[in-house]
């Protein structure tokens, strides 16, 4: 087994270990475990698992670069409502946002030189800040969302495109309707 395999196969058994309180404190379940190889060409491949209530999704992803490696990243979205009764993501924001928000003194950080160990930490340290840190959200509130659409907003507002030839007031009003 090579070392992206065992990194994926622990990556899998340590979120659903970890963020199992989704299903048990919150009444998520475990909506579905991906696989994206399509960019295997380039030594990519991502992996996400997603929980959801009727209310919220948790995709926690991790993406495999073979020289890089990765860290696992977690992201909160507020879930609508569609035709025939589906559910799709209507906003979402990494939850180091959400942290840099709501809980500022806590932190995502994991120092390992193993890569495997690396991965279970990360994944056990975002599950404990998302329990502390995102309860409003798990249960179906999303009031902090405007708040950290404006922040996301007022960093690109912020930053400078010198060489991209984008007019950042067309960019602002495109991504005033946009998902994050």
């Amino acid at each position: 087994m090579s070392l992206s395999e065992d990194i994926f196969r622990v990556f899998k058994d340590a979120t659903t270990t970890s963020f199992q309180f989704l299903v048990a404190d919150f009444g998520f379940t475990l909506d579905s475990i991906t696989i994206d190889d399509s960019m295997a060409f380039a030594e990519m491949i991502t992996c996400d698992v997603k929980y959801r209530n009727p209310t919220t999704e948790i995709n926690i992803s991790y993406t495999w670069y073979e020289d890089l490696r990765g860290t696992p990243q977690v992201i909160c979205g507020r879930l609508k409502s569609e035709d025939a009764g589906n559910r799709a993501v209507a906003e979402s924001y990494n939850l180091d946002m959400l942290i840099a928000e709501r809980c500022p003194a806590q932190a995502v950080v994991t120092l390992s030189k193993d890569p495997v160990e690396k991965v279970k930490r990360t994944l056990q340290t975002y599950a404990s800040i998302l329990a502390d840190c995102a309860r409003d959200e798990l249960k179906g509130d999303f009031s902090i969302f405007p708040r950290l659409r404006k922040t996301l907003l007022d960093e690109v507002k912020g930053a400078v495109f010198l060489h991209s030839g984008v007019d950042t007031d067309e960019l602002i009003e495109h991504l005033d309707g946009e998902t994050f």
